[in-house]
């Protein structure tokens, strides 16, 4: 098995299982052994620290590339469909420069990834002893804080995918992909709430009001943005350019 996608999803949205079982105790000693497991994917996950440590805790994936998490309580064309039914007003053909509806409606329901994602992430990673490629979230926020956290152990880490994030002000604040993620070369920033500002993005990807080293226009070297197409009209080129190639979409 090289896929594995696991709907955590529950009546009282948090994972049940007995600790007292002498299976569940086993793994949580030693791990399930995976041992071509490569992509794995995890839907309708919560934010509560004790289950996502749990629920790292039962895998051992020697051979994990890739990590797709997303934390909406649902995740279907059928029920998306009912919420721009409900809220006309909202829809994405009528407004294609409004990014992400649904959070900047104030969906109640969007989590927060805190710290303890990123510290179980980490411990997931070091007992695997595998080195994560591409990680995506989807639909929750996050702070700087969190943020540098869980990338603090993905080193390696050549894609990363925040999608429908509502990212906190201080996201990327402070720190560098040279120095947290230096192999990095993919970024992409989707469905994002339009009234984000791209500062610190540009801080994060290596390009300041001070100067930073320059990329050559066709050096094939530089990293790549993908942010939303609404974005377009304030990107200043000129600027971002030089650190990294910007895409829209």
């Amino acid at each position: 098995m090289t896929t594995l996608t696991l709907n955590v999803d529950s009546d009282d949205g948090r994972m049940q299982w007995v600790n007292s079982d002498s299976f569940i105790q086993s793994l949580s000693r030693n791990g399930l052994l995976l041992p071509n497991l490569q992509t794995l994917r995890l839907r309708q996950l919560e934010c509560e620290p004790s289950d996502t440590a749990k629920l790292f805790s039962l895998l051992k994936a020697p051979n994990i590339r890739s990590i797709d998490v997303s934390f909406e309580g649902y995740e279907t064309d059928l029920e998306h469909q009912e919420f721009y039914e409900d809220h006309p007003g909202w829809s994405t053909y009528e407004d294609p420069y409004f990014s992400c509806p649904r959070i900047e409606y104030g969906d109640v329901d969007i989590q927060e990834v805190n710290e303890s994602f990123g510290e179980a992430l980490g411990v997931f990673m070091g007992r695997s002893g595998s080195s994560l490629r591409y990680l995506r979230l989807h639909y929750a926020t996050i702070t700087g804080p969190a943020l540098s956290t869980m990338l603090a152990s993905l080193n390696l880490l050549t894609h990363l995918v925040l999608d429908e994030f509502d990212l906190a002000g201080d996201c990327f604040k402070g720190t560098r992909v040279s120095s947290v993620l230096p192999n990095l070369r993919v970024l992409e920033l989707l469905n994002l709430p339009t009234e984000y500002t791209l500062e610190n993005v540009d801080a994060f990807m290596g390009w300041d009001e001070g100067g930073s080293k320059c990329h050559a226009e066709g050096d094939a070297s530089r990293p790549r943005v993908v942010l939303p197409h609404a974005f377009a009209e304030r990107s200043s080129k000129g600027h971002r350019c030089c650190a990294y190639s910007v895409i829209f979409y």
